[in-house]
């Protein structure tokens, strides 16, 4: 009987040096995936960055090479001086950034609807774009046969690739009572979207899957099967067209 207790003991003693060394494993590898992304950002970008790694082992993932889940987060990062708050999620993340991809990257990127405002290149004459549920707004004045007309237009973001695409759905038009035919301006204005280069603020590679816009924020959400997390690729953003 004492035998048996005693191995049960040893056995609990060994369970727990396992649980206590994979913890202070999984603090370390933490603290190092944090600290080499943020030492490798683009010249552009700028703040810190959490990271944290799920799974049950991560003494058992080192052994197989790679990571099952690796959450990267900062509420504080600046794009070219725009604030951002970004979530990434990266499956089947490689001990050796360099050897090989991610196996697959999602994540967010969400910008205050002040910032969003300033990244939308409004057409001359255009301004006060505000976020609205799904939409934005925008007003502005055209010049048409020597009368400028106020206009309004109501339009959707839509992801397309490596940017963002502010379609106009509803143009409306003021003629201060004067009689001209505006349709073709209402036309004009309305196959005008305006492209947004959301590839600019993120790594090479990585592509805008959707976007959501609320009053108060832009939700841009981007996936990759491409992504490697060395320094070179970390460091050089993406371009449009």
């Amino acid at each position: 009987m004492k035998a048996v207790v005693a191995v049960l003991v040893s056995v609990a003693v060994l369970v727990g040096i396992f649980f206590v060394a994979d913890a202070i494993t999984r603090g370390v590898i933490e603290g190092t995936v944090a600290d080499q992304i943020e030492q490798n950002l683009p010249e552009n970008v700028e703040g810190t960055v959490d990271a944290s790694i799920g799974g049950f082992s991560v003494l058992a993932q080192l052994v197989t090479g790679s990571l099952d889940d690796v959450t990267l987060r900062s509420d504080d990062l600046k794009a070219n001086g725009v604030p951002l708050a970004v979530d990434i999620h990266g499956a089947g993340v490689p001990i050796d950034f360099a050897s090989r991809p991610v196996d697959r990257v999602e994540g967010t990127v969400t910008i205050a609807a002040d910032a969003a405002a300033e990244l939308i290149p409004l057409p001359a004459g255009a301004g006060g774009l505000v976020l609205g549920d799904g939409t934005v707004s925008y007003a502005g004045s055209i010049a048409i046969f020597g009368l400028s007309l106020d206009y309004s237009v109501t339009a959707e973001a839509v992801a397309d690739g490596d940017q963002v695409l502010v379609t106009p759905t509803n143009v409306e038009i003021g003629s201060g009572g004067n009689s001209v035919d505006l349709s073709g301006v209402v036309q004009q204005i309305s196959q005008q979207p305006i492209p947004v280069c959301v590839a600019s603020y993120l790594p090479e590679g990585l592509e805008v899957s959707d976007i959501t816009v609320t009053p108060s924020d832009a939700r841009v959400t981007f996936e990759s099967t491409t992504l490697v997390l060395d320094a070179e690729s970390l460091q050089k953003t993406g371009s449009c067209g």
